[in-house]
């Protein structure tokens, strides 16, 4: 007989997603490459080719250093403001945020309780 609840993996809630509503829905995007290979972590903020931001890293992606990655991103959704950054590591700005909202994208404040 075939076992169908078998464990497949445990996940930790990292903080990332503030809310259900509105749905955190994910599509495939390019990452580009630098002059280094590198990981760019879930949570960080891609920005289009006239540098307005319009999607979350969904996961860690490693970039090489001769060709872009494609990566799982986050085009709609509500996010904590905390866990969202830069890939440098700094804070979103107020532009950031606006134009985040234009694709559907929610980022709001969080308490751990």
């Amino acid at each position: 007989m075939t076992q169908f609840n078998n464990f497949v993996a445990n996940q930790e809630y990292d903080g990332l997603i503030a809310s259900a509503n509105p749905p955190a829905e994910v599509f495939s995007v390019p990452v580009a490459h630098g002059a280094a290979e590198k990981t760019v972590t879930r949570g960080t903020v891609l920005e289009n080719a006239d540098e307005k931001a319009y999607a979350i890293l969904a996961d860690d992606v490693l970039v090489s250093a001769s060709a872009d990655a494609i990566a799982i991103a986050y085009r709609t959704g509500h996010f904590v403001r905390g866990r969202v950054k830069n890939e440098d590591g700094s804070a979103v700005t107020a532009e950031q945020e606006d134009s985040l909202r234009l694709y559907g994208i929610l980022l709001s404040d969080a308490v751990e309780v």
